[in-house]
């Protein structure tokens, strides 16, 4: 049993030539050694470009990678990319991401961002935004943890619906105003931070200064808030 030593021989039943393979194709006859880059060679005499790509993104270690059991094996490591695998991805197949990978750099280039490969997934339609990780973990769709932290009983003892600031919902919930409610307008709260040298900008972002909807509190660098 020849993946006892590490490496099965599932997809090395036959050479290129169409031959059965022999142990003296990869082992050396009087110690059954086995030289590395045996692999990189005996590849390169059939699919030289393909090689090179690979060995020039990946490297010459091939088994680092490949027990022989796949294109890509379980000896691959995921984790020394840029996107770790935890949660329900550890059971996604290769396929699943790297859809287009047809050469080495292809397949070093699948989506990183959750929505890359969640669009069809996404029953907000956008009107959430595309930073899906702000709410869900990687386990399952439905442990979303999403934390307002403006208080969403503000001004009222119930929680207020989501179109009472965000009014583009729910087609979008990236935008909101505190415009129209209580007293305010863009002129009244012109008036009333009129000697703070606020920007229009700052005062169309309420809750960059005033976080719980207080009024005298302030998250402005120098102020204090009280």
């Amino acid at each position: 049993d020849h993946a006892r030593f590490g490496f099965s021989l599932e997809t090395h039943r036959s050479t290129a030539a169409g031959q059965s393979f022999t142990c003296a194709d990869c082992h050396a006859a009087d110690s059954f050694a086995f030289d590395d880059t045996q692999c990189e060679s005996c590849h390169r005499e059939y699919q030289p470009a393909f090689v090179d790509e690979h060995v020039a993104v990946w490297g010459a270690d091939c088994r680092s990678c490949h027990d022989g059991t796949a294109t890509t094996g379980s000896a691959f490591d995921h984790a020394r990319t840029a996107f770790a695998l935890t949660g329900a991805h550890v059971r996604v197949a290769c396929r699943a991401c790297h859809q287009d990978a047809a050469t080495a750099r292809t397949v070093a280039q699948p989506p990183t961002e959750c929505i890359g490969c969640h669009r069809a997934d996404d029953t907000h339609r956008g009107s959430m935004g595309e930073d899906c990780a702000a709410c869900h973990g990687t386990s399952t769709w439905e442990d979303a943890q999403f934390d307002h932290t403006f208080p969403l009983t503000h001004g009222s003892r119930t929680a207020s619906e989501c179109a009472v600031c965000h009014q583009d919902a729910p087609r979008s919930y990236e935008r909101y105003t505190c415009y129209g409610c209580h007293e305010h307008s863009p002129a009244g709260i012109a008036r009333e931070h009129r000697d703070e040298r606020i920007s229009a900008a700052e005062m169309a972002d309420c809750v960059r200064c005033h976080p719980t909807g207080r009024e005298h509190e302030s998250n402005r660098r120098g102020e204090r808030r009280r």
